[in-house]
């Protein structure tokens, strides 16, 4: 089945599919989703809203696809990612119409299950803009079929993001992975069951390339570990991987970000430490048992030790030799550290003596003034770091 809504105007790609256990679709999406499952979309809603600005105050065309859509809300209501995408175009739209560019999203919605993609239209009917900024197709195809036309898509030069939530853990490989990460201007999200993993590592590992030495880790750092292994198998090592865990019960999933832009990187880790502002990490302390009980951020400051620390640890090793604030917001981005929490880290060192900041004439910088950040590192150095 096919269909094609015009609905919008735009310019990226973003991509999404399913990644949980489960057997059928259907079953899931006909009851509520969990806690684990709303905070996957509310990852998925927080970073959409950091990434629609960058894009649609352009006059290029955006393409989003959506491969595992479900009929766009759960059992009681909640939207899922084809509602949460429309309704927070409409409502940048409605806010920021005279920034909008001449835009155009091309937006792809696919589900196996026919049933799915017919209620989906039904639900998308009632959220859309009316601005006339959307183009929205329907598609009623097996993921392993429409994966080429994907890649097809994600070799132009067009801004792209694609988002993988499988259900299982078959078909997203590092394989695969690599294959996005060599598509021109593409960032990935996926979603993955790091546990189950974990769990049938013995019939699993060999799918993912897991070798037999790296199957005994910390179970509470397997997503971490897992979106490692997925990182040490790319061909292009310029391409940027960051992990959020996500504990259910005693289950972990979690949520894999690439790109191979820093502001991407910069944008997602920036969701990240909003929901876990002690490592930026997790809905649960990843260094320790004490669990957030359906909260963020409620365990004690042991972790910050095991993260924190440890990072400044690194970033005074680095600053060993001088460096400028380019190079510093890189080391900080890639080593996980959204730009607020670098700064905040960089205060504690300059208030404990540990680093000097200067000009680049070498006089002293203004008290807290790091030049961090993506616009910082289009520019021309502003200053330069050191340990003291």
């Amino acid at each position: 089945m096919v269909r094609k809504i015009e609905v919008f105007s735009g310019w990226s790609i973003f991509v999404v599919v399913q990644i949980f256990e489960g057997d059928k679709m259907t079953s899931f999406h006909n009851e509520p989703f969990d806690n684990s499952t709303k905070i996957k979309l509310e990852v998925f809603q927080k970073y959409i809203r950091e990434w629609l600005p960058v894009f649609m105050v352009k006059d290029e065309d955006i393409n989003v696809f959506d491969l595992f859509s479900g009929p766009g809300y759960d059992s009681k209501g909640t939207p899922g990612t084809p509602i949460i995408l429309v309704k927070e175009i409409k409502e940048f739209c409605e806010k920021r119409a005279g920034s909008r560019g001449k835009s155009n999203i091309n937006i792809t919605f696919n589900d196996k299950d026919a049933k799915c993609i017919e209620m989906l239209k039904d639900n998308l009917d009632l959220n859309m803009c009316d601005k006339g900024c959307c183009s929205i197709e329907l598609l009623n195809s097996p993921f392993s079929d429409i994966i080429p036309k994907i890649l097809k898509e994600l070799s132009t030069q067009l801004p792209s993001l694609v988002i993988l939530d499988q259900f299982g853990v078959s078909d997203v490989t590092p394989e695969l992975v690599d294959q996005f990460s060599a598509c021109p201007r593409t960032d990935i999200m996926f979603f993955i069951s790091s546990s189950y993993i974990h769990r049938f590592k013995e019939q699993l590992g060999p799918k993912i390339g897991l070798i037999s030495e790296e199957k005994n880790i910390d179970y509470n750092t397997i997503h971490k570990h897992i979106c490692s292994h997925f990182k040490s198998s790319l061909s292009l090592k310029g391409y940027h991987l960051a992990p959020f865990s996500i504990k259910k019960d005693r289950n972990i999933y979690g949520i894999i970000f690439g790109s191979s832009n820093l502001l991407g990187l910069e944008k997602f880790l920036k969701v990240c430490w909003s929901l876990d502002d002690v490592n930026g990490e997790a809905n649960y302390n990843i260094y320790g048992e004490d669990l957030y009980d359906g909260q963020l951020c409620l365990f004690q400051d042991n972790s910050e030790v095991s993260k924190v620390t440890d990072f400044k640890k690194k970033l005074l090793e680095f600053l060993n030799e001088k460096r400028n604030n380019i190079e510093v917001y890189i080391f900080c981005v890639e080593n996980g550290f959204s730009v607020p929490r670098s700064n905040d880290v960089l205060s504690d060192l300059q208030r404990d003596k540990k680093i000097v900041v200067k000009k680049m004439d070498g006089s002293l910088a203004r008290k807290g003034a790091f030049y961090l950040g993506y616009s910082n590192y289009k520019e021309s150095s502003e200053i330069y770091m050191e340990k003291v």
